[in-house]
């Protein structure tokens, strides 16, 4: 096969079809890049292949869009990234590209390659699956199909070819992180990125790890902790600061200060390097102290995003979570105390919830008072553990995922954990509350407007709250 262009595509939501809920209402409030496809392209640009980005999300583009760009350059390979809730979107486009590029080969990325290694197929509109981190099997795939190489020992692969499908041995996730290049953050649109808590306008993401050693029961981020160099990272940080002018930073790991030791150095580095740059991370409340908190903050840490949860300790038990309401609020007092603000998750509706537990959760919130809080309705979920406990345990009809995924169902159903005490509706009336609680109090606006320090944060911050207030009135 001729291989004169590769375009990978991070396709469009299409909230109508996908049904999003108030918890994830935080999408519309922010566009980050997609790394795992940054990597993608990186690899095939390190290889020698001619690579074109096309972020319809980010740059709001529509299919006649896309046919623009792509008649400019036409594609021999489409690699588009996806999940759930861009799946349809994801199909529109492979069937518009089929029909336009008859010839071109596409694969499919995502987490739900892994979870359905099969079924994504069944569809006939893609050729090929990259299951996993794809930066290995992208290469093995591509110089095969160059050199009409059979494609049954490119691990990590689903395929189809002469009618069938085939699943490839699994492939081992990559040791040494630092062996691959940056994400080719110079074919994104880099101007498009941003998030409504950003203190300026200019905004992008990185990450120092991969995978995650926890097991939380709603979580899909889990697998062997794998930990880049200290001096990578900054490097990564110190060209994107030259080449873009961007200062402000999300590391986006699963959980950021697991390995202490590591997070210290990169805040020295930092430091050592005097980079002028402010920067927000994802962690646990067991995972910092105060002295490592007194670092970060000095590096330039202004936010972290905590997954507290719950305010109940045997709902925390039944999430697994594995801390203590002690030490929850330890980390945020601490966390205050060296003035780097604090965005803590909860969940409310969780296996074996009642309105007494849900009570506590909302009541602890407003205790920790952290500066932003993200309350979520509990969902289950493809891939999350207790989706597949509930499957095993014959508590769905069928896999509504996997109906979804090969088109049996228009929309994503999406199956609360109702109890006696509260259905679908009460569930949705008590979040709606949750929000109203926290964040509609005199003294919560009052603390948010003296922390304001720009026009582009006092801009960010009207769009967020009108984004709240308008998600809170969505259709469910």
């Amino acid at each position: 096969m001729r291989i004169e262009n590769i375009t990978l595509i991070v396709p469009p939501l299409e909230r109508s079809v996908a049904g999003m809920q108030l918890s994830n209402s935080i999408v519309g409030t922010r566009k980050y890049p997609s790394l795992g496809l940054g990597y993608i392209a990186a690899v095939l640009e390190e290889a020698g292949y001619l690579v074109q980005f096309i972020d319809m999300f980010a740059e709001e583009l529509n299919l006649k869009n896309l046919l623009s760009r792509l008649k400019k350059s036409p594609p021999s390979v489409v690699g588009i990234t996806t999940d759930m809730v861009t799946f349809v979107t994801a199909k529109k486009i492979a069937t518009f590209i089929k029909h336009e590029f008859p010839d071109c080969y596409l694969i499919f990325g995502g987490a739900l390659t892994t979870i359905y290694p099969k079924d994504l197929l069944l569809n006939n509109l893609f050729d090929a699956m990259v299951r996993g981190e794809g930066e290995i099997t992208i290469i093995e795939l591509i110089e095969a199909l160059k050199k009409d190489k059979p494609l049954k020992d490119v691990k990590g692969l689903s395929y189809r070819e002469n009618g069938a499908i085939y699943v490839n041995e699994d492939r081992l996730l990559i040791k040494n992180l630092d062996k691959l290049p940056f994400p080719a953050r110079h074919l994104m649109p880099m101007d498009k990125y941003y998030s409504v808590i950003a203190k300026k306008g200019k905004f992008t993401t990185l990450i120092s790890s991969r995978g995650c050693p926890y097991s939380c029961t709603y979580c899909l981020e889990q697998g062997t902790l794998r930990i880049r160099n200290p001096k990578a990272v900054v490097d990564e940080l110190e060209l994107v600061v030259q080449e873009y002018g961007i200062t402000e930073f999300f590391f986006q790991d699963s959980t950021f200060s697991v390995n202490q030791k590591n997070t210290t150095r990169i805040c020295q580095e930092i430091i050592n390097r005097k980079l002028e740059i402010k920067w927000e991370c994802k962690t646990r409340v067991d995972s910092v102290t105060k002295d490592l908190l007194k670092l970060m903050r000095k590096s330039g840490c202004a936010r972290i995003h905590y997954g507290v949860e719950s305010g109940n300790s045997r709902i925390l038990k039944v999430l697994n979570k594995q801390f203590t309401l002690k030490q929850a609020m330890n980390a945020i007092n601490w966390t205050k105390d060296v003035n780097i603000e604090i965005l803590a998750y909860f969940i409310i509706g969780s296996p074996s919830e009642n309105l007494r537990t849900i009570k506590d959760t909302i009541q602890f919130a407003k205790k920790l008072d952290p500066d932003f809080a993200l309350f979520s309705i509990a969902l289950a979920g493809p891939g999350m553990p207790w989706y597949e406990m509930a499957l095993k345990q014959n508590k769905f009809e069928n896999d509504y995922g996997r109906e979804f995924l090969i088109g049996n169902l228009k929309e994503i159903p999406k199956i609360y954990f109702t109890t006696k005490e509260y259905d679908r509706k009460a569930l949705i009336k008590i979040l709606r509350k949750a929000y109203f609680q926290f964040y509609f109090r005199p003294r919560i606006l009052l603390k948010r407007l003296r922390k304001i320090q720009s026009r582009e944060e006092l801009l960010n911050n009207l769009q967020g709250v009108w984004y709240l207030i308008k998600s809170l009135f969505e259709k469910f």
